[in-house]
This record gives C-alpha cells, sequence and structure tokens, in this order.
C-alpha cells in the first residue's frame, strides 16, 4: 500500500510539475511573441504605414452630397434571386444575354423588376460626386459586413439592366447604366477595405464589357464618340493596388490587436464550420508571432507597389514566395499577403480593360469615320509598358503581350475589330 501511494504521489508531483513547466514556456512563448509584435508595430509605424482604418478614412462629405446613404439604402432592399442558379448573373454581366432563351430573359427582366427601387436608388446616387461609406471608421468590421454580397447583386443588375437596354436598342439608357457602374467604382475606390476595392475593379471591369457589347459593325461615329467619352482614361485607377495593399495591412494588424476572446469570434466568422480541436489560448503566441511576420511582408508589398511596374512584379512574386499558406493549424490567420500579388495584377488588369476599350472604340471611330482603320496606335499598354499590341489585318486589340486564342477569349485583354 505504501508503496502504491509512493508511486501515486510521484505521479501526482509529476503532473504538476509537468503543468508548471508548460505554463511558463507557454507564458515565455506568449511574452516573446507578444514583444516581437509591439516591435514591429512600432517599426510600422516610425515608417508612416497606416495600421488603423481611421489613417485610411476618405475625407469628411457633407449629408447631402454623400453618394453613400443612398448605396446603402439601395442594398438594404436588393432582393436575391429566388433560384440562384438559374442564372450565372456574372457570366451574363460580362458577356451579355445571347445564351439566354425567350423565358429565361423574361424571368430575368422580372428579377430586375423586383429591385427597381434599388436600381433607382444607385441612379441617384451615381449623380452625387462624393461618398464617404461610413460615419466613423473606427474599425473594417464596422465599415462593412464580412458576409454582405448585395453590393455584388447591386453590379451585377445594373449591368444585366444595360444589356437589356442594348438589346432594346436605347444606347442612351445603356450609357446611363454604365455610368452607374463607373459610379459605383469611385464611390469605393478610396474605401479603406480590400472587399470594397474588389467592387471596385468588378464595377469598371463590367462598365467596359457592356461598353464593348454595345459597339456593332455599323454603330455610328457619333454613338462611338459617346461611348469613348463615357470611359474615363485607364490613369483615374492607377494607384488602387498599392491602395489595396494598404487596406489589407490595416486589416491585418486590426485582427493582431484583438482580444483572444475577439480573435477567436473573427476566427470562427471566417471557418465557421471548421472544428478547433485546439484551445485558441494555447495558439495565440504562433498567431501573434506568424502576424507579426506577415505584417512585415504586406509593408513590403506596400513599398513594391510604388515603384516601377516590372520592379514591384519582381518583388511581389518573391513575396508570394516567402509567404506560403497558413498552417492548418493556425487556420484563422487572415492570408493577406496571398492577395498582394493579386489585389497588384487586377489593378494592372482593369487599367488594361479601359485601355483596350478606349484604343478599339478610337478605331471603330475612325473607320466609320474614314473607311478604313488606322495603320497603328502607338498607345500604352498598362500591363506590360510598351504599346498596346495592334493587328488590324487580324482584327485585334490587345493587352498584355501574349497573342490571344483566336477560339477563345474568355480571359484575355482584347478587342475584335467589328469590320474584319
Amino acid at each position: 500500500m505504501t508503496k502504491v501511494m509512493r508511486v501515486l504521489r510521484w505521479g501526482l508531483w509529476s503532473v504538476v510539475a509537468f503543468g508548471l513547466l508548460a505554463t511558463i514556456g507557454w507564458t515565455g512563448l506568449n511574452w516573446m511573441a507578444s514583444r516581437r509584435l509591439a516591435n514591429v508595430m512600432e517599426t510600422l509605424r516610425k515608417a508612416n504605414h497606416p495600421l488603423t482604418v481611421e489613417q485610411l478614412a476618405p475625407p469628411g462629405v457633407r449629408s447631402e452630397e454623400n453618394a453613400a446613404p443612398l448605396y446603402h439604402a439601395a442594398l438594404a432592399v436588393i432582393s436575391h434571386p429566388n433560384n440562384p442558379r438559374r442564372f450565372d448573373l456574372m457570366s451574363l454581366a460580362r458577356k451579355g444575354l445571347d445564351p439566354l432563351s425567350g423565358e429565361e430573359k423574361a424571368a430575368l427582366r422580372s428579377l430586375l423588376g423586383e429591385n427597381a427601387e434599388a436600381l433607382s436608388l444607385a441612379e441617384r446616387a451615381a449623380a452625387r460626386l462624393k461618398s464617404r461609406w461610413a460615419d466613423s471608421y473606427y474599425s473594417v468590421s464596422y465599415a462593412w459586413g464580412p458576409k454582405d454580397t448585395n453590393m455584388y447583386y447591386l453590379i451585377v443588375y445594373v449591368a444585366c439592366r444595360a444589356h437589356f437596354e442594348i438589346l432594346d436598342a436605347q444606347p442612351e439608357a445603356a450609357r446611363k447604366s454604365v455610368a452607374i457602374l463607373l459610379a459605383i467604382a469611385r464611390a469605393l475606390r478610396r474605401e479603406p477595405l480590400w472587399l470594397l476595392q474588389a467592387y471596385c475593379a468588378f464595377a469598371v471591369e463590367l462598365a467596359v464589357a457592356v461598353a464593348d457589347k454595345a459597339v456593332a459593325r455599323d454603330t455610328p461615329v457619333e454613338e462611338l464618340g459617346k461611348w469613348q467619352l463615357l470611359l474615363p482614361p485607364s490613369e483615374e485607377f492607377r494607384g488602387r493596388g498599392a491602395f489595396a495593399a494598404r487596406c489589407l495591412l490595416v486589416e491585418m494588424a486590426e485582427f493582431l490587436a484583438l482580444s483572444p476572446d475577439r480573435m477567436w469570434g473573427a476566427m470562427r466568422e471566417r471557418n465557421p464550420r471548421r472544428p478547433q480541436r485546439v484551445p485558441l489560448w494555447m495558439l495565440h503566441p504562433l498567431i501573434m508571432r506568424e502576424g507579426a511576420r506577415r505584417l512585415e511582408l504586406l509593408a513590403r508589398g506596400i513599398v513594391a507597389c510604388q515603384r516601377p511596374d516590372w520592379e514591384a512584379e519582381a518583388a511581389l512574386v518573391e513575396i508570394e514566395r516567402e509567404s506560403p499558406p497558413v498552417p492548418k493549424w493556425l487556420w484563422g490567420l487572415p492570408n493577406f499577403t496571398g492577395r498582394l500579388k493579386r489585389e497588384f495584377d487586377r489593378s494592372k488588369e482593369i487599367e488594361a480593360r479601359i485601355a483596350v476599350a478606349r484604343a478599339g472604340l478610337w478605331c471603330e471611330a475612325v473607320r466609320a469615320g474614314t473607311g478604313k482603320y488606322p495603320d497603328r496606335l502607338g498607345l500604352n499598354d498598362p500591363i506590360t509598358g510598351r504599346d498596346l499590341t495592334y493587328e488590324p489585318d487580324e482584327g485585334l486589340i490587345w493587352s498584355g503581350g501574349s497573342r490571344p486564342r483566336k477560339d477563345a477569349f474568355k480571359d484575355e485583354i482584347v478587342w475584335k475589330l467589328r469590320a474584319k
């Protein structure tokens, strides 16, 4: 009996000693991770990198001049399709309504009719040139709900309406719809959240797609001129990639500044179905350590985006290589470093789409006025930094350097000359 008690006593003391050592080890790791994160934050602050959403907030706007309340009202009354699988709304908004049957077009018109109030509010908002999305920018979550997809539906509904207006031979109405898309993009251009930056790029993409769809071989030169004047210079959206990188840095800094309980809530919100087998308090030092490393990479990305394009491209590729996917056991940590290169590429893409569309409209106007296409373009390609590729004999203008496939124009940034 005495021997059994001795074994139990030694076992109990071993468990206590192991727990004490584990607690000391965890406390040490937590202290070192906290110090490293604090040092990184201080370094970024001294380098004038934004760490709070207030530092990126747009200037104040008087309520009667602010477009944002009207957009918020439009989003509040948006209705979603009863059967989301019936229509591929994104594809229709990008490529037009040709794939739809008469019955499907009638159903889509009915859906747009159900959202007439939201579309009307968006039209009123487009008449206001200034926008400030939130009254106060004390946190990213206040500025925008993480699961709110209504802006996506508003953008695709406006684009689909424009395609119907083209089918109904109402070019002036279609241009008003494109103006709404561009107004949405401008309203979101300086909002400090990368999700809103993504919607900004999406709205520009659809505006260009509608303009492309509106032009036919027999479009009068006056109409071509109106479409060309409607599309903004590609330089208007230059710098969006660097601003989106700042938004990513702010969101990561805000996440790392959360208390463990609130951090747990944010992680569960991102992955509601993911089982958590390890308590968050055990992961907290590792999250802070990995988060500090990714903050430094995001800051490098901001600096890279301000360099000439070819240097920025190489630097972002290197950052992408240094930031592998978040380990599975840190499943709730945002992988914002993985979005840096994508946001930079997306910014160059929307610049290129505008440049190619404006070049195509100019060529069509020259052909409508003189009977032939110009011999050369000499217009800059935002992606390559060289001239846009122009082959009038092949009937193509494109951006990006590599030749587009003649049988599949899914992802290429290309304008097909109408008279070829």
